[in-house]
């Protein structure tokens, strides 16, 4: 499919602002603060969230065990039985092009948000006969409901268009990619489906093992010309032939179960998991692997606002909020040399230099510690305490 995937030489691991020490390895566990960790005290309805997601607006929408919130950049506004919720539980979340925010709840009942007022949809009668497991608001102006009957309702002006009942399993997430293809995931089956504008059609991916989103969260997203799945492995479908492969499988995930992915505005893949995020850069024809270390939360969406930031959900530890511009950290475990960094300076031509406790001067270039210069002799020659590159090129 011309889409590689390999290893940086050189890991490089990312982390929040607040985040101030050097790792030497992938398994680094972490104690510091985050940017920014939203809770209950700061006015979510619980820290048990569902998805995150942002409308057109820029507010910050997340569902969660105990209702809905949404966050203005300041305060968060609640939604629940009180007003107007049909339950209190609430999963999926999207937009449609009346600015209405649809929704789905563990009662079977669909709803949705306007003008700050929560309603339930009982606007198609047969929808008022099934249990709703999910629903998506497409670009068309489409409504789309998955029941626990394994059924796939298709709806405009709340209307019924078509009726899909081939499926194996109830549906538990759809995404919508930038060609107008849906991608459906269901809860329990070794099938992915798509609907192309004119038919529903199946894909049977080469794996033994099932093809699931964890509880209700969606594993299907879009990225060039293929398709990425996955919950205990990490595969890719061809979206021109429709020919899937196996891209990663469980074992270089070991115990880290795929819950959520998102893609992000300059291509680059995350993967929410059972313990923290994963990250696949996107880089021209291929994606570089790295871990985006976070604590072993469990992460159950990613989203990115309008600014650039990005917005996580967990199961259990609240919302964080993730800036932009990270701070990047550098290890040089892998390229062999001292993580003992003793001092920096910056050029005047603007290039960053970094020296080490071993007599090595390293050259920061595009986030790689390169080795700039290194002791010629195996007699140790003290400790770089200063790093300074002058405009004639000296040191």
């Amino acid at each position: 499919m011309g889409i590689q995937l390999k290893m940086k030489a050189l890991i490089r691991i990312i982390i929040p602002c607040g985040y101030v020490f050097f790792s030497n390895a992938f398994s680094q566990t972490l104690t510091q603060e985050f940017t920014k960790q939203y809770t209950v005290e700061d006015g979510l309805p619980s820290s048990l969230l569902y998805r995150v997601y942002t409308d057109n607006k820029g507010y910050i929408w997340i569902t969660s065990n105990a209702g809905i919130a949404r966050f203005n950049g300041l305060s968060f506004t609640r939604f629940g039985i009180e007003d107007g919720m049909p339950d209190h539980e609430v999963f999926d979340i999207s937009e449609d092009y009346k600015g209405r925010i649809w929704f789905s709840t563990l009662r079977g009942i669909p709803g949705y948000i306007s003008n700050n007022q929560a309603y339930s949809y009982n606007a198609i009668p047969e929808l008022l006969e099934e249990k709703i497991s999910t629903v998506y608001a497409r670009k068309n102006g489409e409504i789309w409901f998955g029941s626990y009957s394994n059924k796939l309702y298709q709806t405009r002006n709340d209307s019924i268009l078509n009726i899909f009942d081939k499926l194996n399993s109830r549906v538990s997430g759809m995404r919508e990619d930038n060609e107008g293809i849906l991608w459906i995931s269901t809860s329990s089956i070794t099938y992915i489906y798509y609907f192309d504008g004119h038919t529903m059609q199946s894909i049977k991916p080469p794996t033994k093992e099932k093809i699931y989103s964890f509880s209700r969260y969606p594993v299907i997203l879009y990225n060039k010309n293929i398709a990425f799945y996955g919950t205990n492995f990490w595969g890719i479908i061809d979206k021109k032939t429709k020919k899937p492969n196996i891209l990663f499988d469980k074992t270089h995930f070991k115990d880290r179960i795929i819950i959520s992915l998102f893609e992000d505005n300059d291509g680059n893949i995350w993967v929410g998991t059972n313990k923290g995020i994963d990250l696949f850069r996107n880089s021209d024809d291929d994606y570089i692997f790295e871990r985006y270390i976070l604590p072993d939360f469990r992460i159950s969406s990613i989203i990115s606002d309008f600014e650039g930031n990005y917005w996580v959900s967990t199961l259990g530890k609240g919302l964080l909020f993730i800036p932009f511009n990270p701070i990047y950290v550098y290890s040089t475990v892998i390229q062999s040399g001292s993580n003992n960094f003793t001092s920096g300076a910056i050029s005047p031509d603007g290039e960053v230099m970094i020296a080490n406790d071993e007599g090595i001067i390293f050259e920061l270039k595009e986030h790689h510690l390169i080795p700039y210069f290194e002791k010629k002799t195996t007699d140790y020659i003290g400790r770089i305490i200063a790093a300074i590159k002058h405009s004639d090129g000296t040191i």
